[in-house]
């Protein structure tokens, strides 16, 4: 069997520390490479690097609203066909289960 680990060196900061400094990671199921520590502040300089520019999210939102004006025709066209298409194959998908179940 394999040994048991007590400490880790941190891949950021370098320093070494308990292995319960260490988070989990949900993917792979084994301890990250860097510290709880050193991953909090990583986190914090994304956040601050990818901030949301507000002005640019209000004109995102005018520029969508303005385009579902202009084509609010077509859109509702294609939503009603859609749905037809949905009830259709929904309706299929049930007659098939209920033909397998019996």
């Amino acid at each position: 069997m394999g040994s048991v680990i007590f400490t880790r060196e941190c891949r950021q900061c370098g320093r070494e520390k308990p292995i319960e400094e260490f988070r989990v990671s949900t993917m792979k199921g084994a301890r990250r490479r860097e510290c709880k520590e050193c991953q909090k502040k990583g986190w914090a300089k994304y956040r601050k690097k990818h901030r949301l520019d507000w002005d640019h999210v209000q004109r995102r939102r005018l520029s969508q609203q303005q385009y579902a004006d202009r084509n609010r025709e077509a859109r509702r066209v294609y939503a009603r066909h859609y749905q037809r298409e949905y009830r259709k194959k929904h309706k299929a998908f049930l007659k098939m289960l209920d033909e397998k179940s019996q």
